[in-house]
């Protein structure tokens, strides 16, 4: 084990959140830390081609991997270190951080620290849903916009939100025909029109009020029985992959490690650790944004780490006035863009919040105290 010395803020995971709020940080002569598990920088979104709107950028509008580049560059020549290829391991009984990259374990001192591990997805289960061919989403992604392989010829979508709409126009773009997308509840999931006529127009059926029971295959998924939740009606696609979209729940295991305490918000993925308006966990010194403060948009998750980051900046050394006005311009838009998409979101995050600080908060945060 060596010991080495840390920059005063410590981040955990390099995904669009950590790096918004190194930014938020550096900028204001604070030394970081990244540390983040792959080899590369940007989470999921390194292979993201989706626009993303909303963004509090000067680009109001980029695609995934062109948000990535655009806040490393941002970093460039600014305080961070970058810890690569390394895993946080926990705390030891003085309270440093224990990181490891396989080969050596690191015991570092920050001052603060911001988890922003962000979501894994969940997957959905049924008869035979472990043969070769059945993925998630995120999985299938992945192999197309950054492996450049296509999964297979034929696919059905298991799910409904945006994201499997998103995939659905991409599978169809790189000539992979989608025999459908499938939801188990009476409507689907998917809050962008845009995308939903996108997939109408390529003749892509939608079933609602349909689940899948059973893959079938020898050695790989050949064949997914469906059946209908209202009449029992049954069908059979025969594709050669499935992408499962059961949605996304907070990474915990950083939070259990750290001792911080835990709460349930359904609209938020579940589990999650509880903060406060400063994003502060109650755990001291330790801070959370992006999906691990509640699954959310990719916009929103910018949002968080830049408010996240401007608190930590707070609690080190006095905020100028105009990035006090900065932080509550934030919150405000980061309702705007939650309400945008999920009109229960917004109101489950404020909930959670109150939980924590056991205490009411108005509807809208420009109605909250300016001591955020």
């Amino acid at each position: 084990m060596k010991q080495k010395e840390l920059k005063e803020v410590f981040i955990v995971g390099g995904g669009i959140c950590g790096l918004a709020a190194a930014y938020e940080i550096t900028s204001r002569d604070i030394g970081v830390s990244i540390i983040e598990e792959s080899s590369a920088l940007g989470g999921q979104h390194r292979q993201q081609t989706q626009k993303i709107g909303n963004l509090p950028l000067t680009c109001s509008e980029l695609r995934g991997y062109e948000l990535v580049e655009t806040m490393i560059q941002q970093l460039k020549g600014s305080h961070v270190h970058y810890f690569l290829g390394h895993s946080f391991l926990g705390l030891y009984e003085d309270k440093d951080f224990g990181i490891s990259n396989d080969t050596e374990v690191l015991k570092l001192k920050p001052k603060r620290a911001l988890i922003s591990t962000g979501a894994a997805e969940t997957p959905i289960t049924f008869k035979g849903w472990t043969l070769p061919g059945i993925m998630t989403i995120g999985a299938v992604q992945i192999m197309i916009n950054r492996e450049f392989v296509k999964p297979g010829k034929t696919a059905l979508i298991i799910g409904s939100t945006s994201f499997a709409f998103e995939l659905t126009a991409q599978l169809a773009d790189v000539g992979i025909e989608v025999a459908g997308l499938i939801e188990k509840g009476d409507k689907i999931k998917c809050t962008n029109a845009a995308l939903v006529k996108k997939v109408k127009d390529l003749n892509i059926p939608v079933y609602t009020n349909c689940e899948a029971v059973e893959a079938l295959g020898s050695g790989k998924v050949e064949k997914v029985i469906t059946q209908s939740t209202v009449s029992q009606a049954s069908n059979t696609f025969e594709v050669d992959f499935v992408g499962l979209d059961g949605g996304r729940h907070p990474i915990l295991e950083p939070f259990s490690v750290l001792n911080c305490d835990i709460g349930f918000e359904k609209k938020l993925g579940g589990n999650l650790p509880y903060y406060s308006t400063t994003f502060q966990t109650s755990a001291e010194h330790i801070y959370v944004a992006g999906n691990a403060a509640g699954v959310t948009s990719s916009a929103a998750v910018v949002i968080t780490g830049m408010i996240a980051g401007l608190n930590i900046v707070e609690s080190l050394k006095t905020l100028h006035p105009e990035d006090k006005i900065r932080k509550r311009k934030l919150w405000e838009q980061l309702y705007e863009v939650e309400n945008s998409k999920d009109l229960n979101r917004w109101d489950s995050r404020r909930k959670h919040i109150e939980k924590h600080i056991q205490s009411a908060l108005p509807a809208h945060p420009r109605e909250w105290s300016m001591n955020l």
